[in-house]
């Protein structure tokens, strides 16, 4: 949706989206007498032309010209003092974004003290005239109550205006009244209904919730056909969870080859919205794959998905660089994504960085110790059996028989059988 909007609409989109669940009231008059000074101090000839077009009564040019001092730029100075005059004077002459742009304000409290009652006010003005992004901020402020009592009657009346002049977030936000029952019977028929609205319109979260109910729905019926297609449908309008949900699907071990190419395509679109499961996903994907380059392509993915705190993807790169399927092994490169996992509480990862302390030159015992210590907590048992095995030669610390029975039978019973000889 956000790609269709007007490039001097755009900053007031980004920062509607800010206050997710806000509120409003009764709706006000606004100022009958909003006045402007004669001269245009503008340095561009194009938004005096819209300044004087202002004074005429053309609300829309009202909101250039506020969006501009909103906004400020190399010429002039932010002043949002300014962008109040003007975009009172648009919703004056009933310009939606204009009344729009005042409420945000308002909201924030930019130019003036920030008054929740009164961005409720202007909010609601600016969705009776029509201004759908307005009709769905109006509808979180009665939802939570912002600025005002919580109305959740009037709320759903908020979305469903909202959906009515096609803004999909209002129509999923009706779903999920009818969805949970929230201030009417609940109906999944009707919830179904606003969520295909939405799906419509654009908006991925409808299609995705549409897609979870044909996969698993409330009959007890599975239809894979329209979750595919919803899904797809979702993750086309960029829900990453669509995405992942699709490639997940596809990449399952009993899929075709086909399907399992097709796979990596949705799970690499999730893992470029930042979904770190996708990523991780996805790299094990292409390792199984027979790609002649998989390990560089699989080492891209588990990179992204490790930066995004994913410890199992972290793992996994340090074990392509330890067992050298990108050139020549590189224990170097590999302990760094190893020292991530262990800190983000992988314990295979620990046990690899403890592996590569004792296999430096000279073996450095004391760090392996904390590392395989690390490592038992996360219930990996070779690790408590070499923990054992350092504390019962006295490698790295003091020596202590008792202490390193206790660590061969942690080792026992998490199935590492060594340790059961040893305890």
């Amino acid at each position: 949706m956000l790609n269709s909007t007007p490039s001097s609409l755009r900053w007031l989109v980004l920062s509607v989206a800010l206050w997710a669940f806000p509120t409003a009231s009764q709706a006000g008059e606004v100022p009958k007498h909003i006045r402007l000074q004669r001269k245009c101090d503008l340095k561009d000839p194009n938004l005096c032309k819209h300044w004087f077009s202002c004074q005429s009564g053309k609300g829309a040019s009202c909101f250039v010209v506020g969006t501009h001092w909103a906004k400020g730029s190399k010429k002039h100075k932010r002043d949002y003092k300014k962008a109040h005059i003007l975009f009172a004077r648009g919703c004056q002459n009933k310009h939606g974004p204009s009344c729009t742009g005042l409420a945000l304000l308002f909201a924030q409290g930019w130019g003036k003290p920030k008054q929740l009652d009164k961005a409720r006010t202007y909010y609601h003005r600016a969705c009776q005239l029509k201004h759908a992004i307005s009709c769905s901020t109006l509808g979180l402020y009665y939802l939570k109550g912002v600025g005002g009592k919580k109305e959740w009657k009037e709320a759903r009346f908020a979305f469903r205006r909202a959906c009515d002049l096609g803004q999909g977030m209002g129509c999923h936000n009706v779903a999920l009244f009818y969805a949970l029952g929230r201030g009417v019977k609940q109906s999944i028929p009707q919830s179904l209904a606003f969520y295909a609205k939405g799906c419509q319109q654009q908006y991925g979260k409808s299609c995705f919730n549409l897609g979870a109910h044909y996969y698993k729905s409330y009959d007890g019926k599975t239809k894979p056909t329209k979750f595919l297609r919803y899904m797809e449908e979702a993750c086309n309008y960029n829900h990453r969870m669509g995405c992942r949900k699709l490639g997940l699907h596809l990449a399952h071990p009993s899929r075709s080859e086909a399907e399992k190419k097709k796979a990596r395509i949705y799970l690499a679109k999730a893992c470029k919205y930042r979904d770190p499961i996708s990523c991780f996903q996805l790299a094990r994907n292409i390792v199984r794959s027979s790609d002649s380059n998989r390990y560089d392509l699989a080492a891209r993915a588990y990179k992204r998905a490790c930066l995004l705190d994913h410890p199992l993807a972290c793992n996994g790169l340090g074990a392509l660089y330890q067992k050298g399927h990108l050139g020549q092994k590189n224990v170097a490169k590999a302990k760094q994504p190893f020292e991530r996992a262990c800190l983000l509480g992988d314990g295979r990862g620990c046990y690899n960085l403890g592996v590569i302390y004792i296999s430096s030159k000279p073996p450095r015992y004391k760090a392996a110790r904390q590392a395989f210590f690390q490592a038992c907590q996360g219930k990996v048992g070779v690790s408590c059996f070499n923990l054992g095995a350092l504390i019962l030669k006295g490698l790295g610390g003091n020596q202590d028989s008792i202490q390193a029975q206790t660590y061969f039978g942690k080792a026992c019973k998490l199935n590492f059988f060594p340790g059961c000889k040893l305890k």
